[in-house]
């Protein structure tokens, strides 16, 4: 049961402290108009949004342990779609100078 709880509280805070990082730039969906710092960060919110809704919305609801757990494989899932969306982006910026 404290498990449970932890875990859950765990995936709560990570979503939360996402969920903030939005400031007076945010459209209707809590998502950045232009991430402040660049192309690659932005493609990590966009991504993040639903997903971040979705466990905050399960705030103050007891969860089992294997719907903490599946919030966290779609974390993981998300992150790893974005990272593979942002290689072109990234791949582009070796070898240019820093202004």
């Amino acid at each position: 049961m404290k498990t449970k709880h932890s875990v859950f509280a765990l995936v709560a805070i990570a979503a939360l402290a996402f969920v903030s990082c939005g400031g007076n730039g945010t459209s209707s969906s809590g998502v950045a108009k232009k991430s402040l710092f660049g192309d690659i960060p932005e493609l990590y919110e966009n991504k993040a949004v639903d997903l971040l809704k979705e466990v905050a919305s399960m705030q103050g609801k007891e969860a089992s342990m294997s719907e903490a757990l599946g919030f966290v494989a779609k974390m993981q899932a998300m992150y790893e779609e974005a990272g593979k969306e942002a290689q072109p982006l990234a791949d582009k910026l070796v070898g240019e100078k820093v202004a």
